[in-house]
């Protein structure tokens, strides 16, 4: 259960067909609740330092909109971004 959702939502202010990075993914309840906002057009970003927490946050998040999945620390991942643009 993610904490403070509607807040987090709110905060972010996300439109359909956007992307978004959830640096600590965990088991992608935040994620969820963006994906179901940004929608098939849109994009999550998702990162874990957990392989098997990444691997269940992108199956729960990856039927509601694209997911770019990254393994690693949330410190690396403008490098790791980078790397892949």
């Amino acid at each position: 259960m993610p904490v403070l959702p509607t807040e987090s939502l709110a905060v972010l202010d996300l439109q359909p067909g956007q992307t978004f990075v959830d640096c600590t993914a965990g088991l992608g309840g935040h994620a969820l609740l963006a994906a179901e906002v940004v929608g098939v057009e849109g994009t999550a970003v998702l990162n874990d330092l957990d392989a098997a927490n990444l691997e269940r946050a992108s199956k729960r998040v990856g039927d509601r909109c694209r997911v770019v999945g990254i393994q690693g620390n949330f410190a690396e991942l403008p490098a790791a971004m980078a790397q892949r643009s």
